[in-house]
Order: structure tokens, then C-alpha cells, then sequence
């Protein structure tokens, strides 16, 4: 992928997650072509146990869907225009369960074996740097507990798979749709087993796109 446009997609999504943040939701709609939130949606049929964490919630969009799921859900997010973004969201909704923080995913205020699943969907590259895989790995409830927590990364990759308009469309921008290599598939898992979890990848299909979800549960 020729540098400047992966600088460009860089620089536009600090943008989308700073001082243009009212219109990201909008923009991941054009950009997908109407599927984003139908491929962030994946996440609730993966998040299990009675506290969820959000890693990176953005505009909110899961945050109410989750806490009508589960006993605690806590969102976290390092953006400042992001987090006020999913305070107008849920403030039109009543969840006394729902706690939302900013705060840096790497270093995160919450006890250890506290969590019993971790998404985070479409992430940015620090969802999978060693100190939030060591965080998310102490925070995660672990075998010797009740139930074993879960890291759960939706969007690692979007490959569209139909032959429909929209297919075609999507595979014309590769810098969001194209299929990893499978090299860069090993890494995402080494990464994580790195760090103490057992680390799957999976594919879910929607419409005609395949979603790669990563799956880790910790170990020790």
C-alpha cells in the first residue's frame, strides 16, 4: 500500500476521533457502505458474563445494546470528543449499569480478574501493543475463577467475498477491505499468546463480506 495513503487514512481517522468526531458515524456508514454496524454488532453474540468492558467505544453505539445484556458494562476510551459523543447517546437512555471513563487502554483503572469480556471493535493498532494485551490479560477473570474472561477484537479484517455492486465497490478500497496476509494473520496471534492467552481467529460472515474476529482467553 503506497505510504501516503496509509499516512492520509491515519491522519483522517485522529480526525474522525478528535475534532470531527460528529460526523464518525456518518463517515463509517459512507465508508462501508451502510455495513458498519452491522459487522460492530458481532460483538454482542461474543460477549458473555456479567461485566463487559469496552475498549475504544467511540460514539457508544454498543454501549446501551450491552447493558441491556449484562449486569456492568464500562466503556473506556482515550478520546475526550468521543467519550462526549456516547454521554449525549445514552443520556436519552437509563442504565444505571453503564460507566463511561477516558482513559488510555494500556493502563486501566480496574481491579485484577474484574472482567469477564473485553471487545473492542474496529480497533486502532494499540488494541494489540503489550501493555493493553498485559492489562487486558490482568483485568480478565481466569481459569481458576468462576468462568474464564475473554479478549474479543472484532474487524482485524473485512473481506468481501459476493459478487453484488457493494462487493465490487468495497474490494476498490483496499486499504479497508482486503484480505490479510498470512503472515500478518500469524502475528496478530502471536501477539497475543505472547502475552499469556490462548488466541483464535474467526470469520463471520455478513451479507457478503467475511469479518475477522480474534478470540483470546487467558492462561495462568
Amino acid at each position: 500500500m503506497n505510504r501516503f495513503w496509509l499516512w492520509a487514512y491515519a491522519w483522517a481517522c485522529e480526525r474522525l476521533y478528535d475534532e470531527l468526531a460528529g460526523v464518525y458515524d456518518p463517515v463509517s456508514a459512507l465508508v462501508s457502505l451502510g455495513q458498519w454496524d452491522n459487522w460492530r454488532r458481532l460483538a454482542l453474540q461474543y460477549a458473555r458474563g456479567n461485566t463487559v468492558l469496552e475498549l475504544g467505544f467511540g460514539t457508544g453505539q454498543l454501549l446501551c445494546p450491552l447493558a441491556a445484556r449484562h449486569a456492568q458494562v464500562i466503556g473506556i476510551d482515550r478520546s475526550p470528543a468521543m467519550v462526549r459523543q456516547a454521554r449525549k447517546r445514552i443520556a436519552r437512555n437509563s442504565y444505571p449499569n453503564l460507566y463511561l471513563l477516558q482513559g488510555a487502554a494500556e493502563k486501566l483503572p480496574l481491579y485484577d480478574h474484574s472482567v469477564d469480556t473485553i471487545i473492542s471493535t474496529f480497533p486502532a493498532p494499540y488494541i494489540l501493543a503489550e501493555a493493553t494485551l498485559r492489562e487486558a490479560h490482568r483485568v480478565l477473570r481466569h481459569a481458576d475463577s468462576n468462568a474464564v474472561g475473554q479478549l474479543v477484537v472484532v474487524g482485524l479484517g473485512v473481506i468481501p467475498c459476493g459478487s453484488s455492486l457493494r462487493a465490487r465497490l468495497l474490494r476498490r478500497v483496499p486499504i479497508f477491505y482486503a484480505t490479510p496476509s498470512a503472515a500478518r494473520h500469524n502475528c496478530f496471534v502471536q501477539r497475543v499468546t505472547a502475552q499469556g492467552f490462548h488466541a483464535q481467529i474467526h470469520e463471520e460472515v455478513v451479507g457478503e463480506t467475511r469479518v475477522m474476529i480474534l478470540c483470546a482467553q487467558p492462561m495462568g
